[in-house]
């Protein structure tokens, strides 16, 4: 069995060794094998021309994706920062509030100590509008009726005494649960 080559200028022999033997094996064709190529092969500049467009455009598409995903991540960590900025500013006024307005009991004036209820309340009905467009909008309703039942528990007087001071702790407490759940999930 003989296969003339170029490369070598004679037989390919089966005791050959290396790649000759593979190209000899592979690319037979009708007795004879030329390795010495004539030209450029059409096949392989395209494959490789398509092999880099697609390595391109799948590192573009990964490029585009990681953007968009730390992009995201860092709106996340904006968002539930600033929630908890905005909640406790909210519960530091709220406690600001209840500490006065129990100290208005006291108070035999009702014109006096109803204005003056009013004059500490306004910050937290103006911080309690803000802390709504941080909440899911499914709490929103929820948290205001809240926030409204502890303004009537002193403008009213509904409640007395102990009753009253357990009632607040309890209406505070679920406004706190609230905001805890609100940064546990931020979305």
């Amino acid at each position: 069995m003989h296969l003339q080559t170029q490369a070598h200028g004679g037989a390919c022999y089966p005791e050959a060794h290396g790649i000759l033997i593979a190209a000899c094996a592979i690319t037979r064709c009708r007795g004879h094998l030329s390795i010495k190529r004539r030209g450029v092969n059409k096949m392989t500049v395209l494959g490789s021309l398509l092999t880099a467009v697609i390595a391109g455009a799948f590192a573009l598409i990964g490029a585009v994706l990681g953007s968009r995903t730390e992009r995201k991540a860092r709106h996340q960590a904006w968002l539930v920062e600033r929630r908890a900025e905005v909640f406790a500013e909210f519960l530091s006024r709220l406690h600001h509030y209840v500490k006065e307005a129990i100290e208005l009991d006291t108070w035999r004036d009702s014109g006096k100590r109803r204005r003056k209820l009013i004059d500490i309340y306004l910050p937290v009905h103006d911080q309690s509008t803000i802390v709504r467009l941080f909440l899911k909008e499914e709490l929103r309703g929820e948290f205001s009726k809240v926030v409204e039942e502890l303004y009537n528990i002193h403008s009213k007087g509904m409640l007395k005494g102990r009753e009253r001071y357990s009632t607040i702790a309890k209406k505070r407490r679920h406004i706190q649960r609230m905001f805890e759940d609100q940064l546990k999930s931020p979305e």
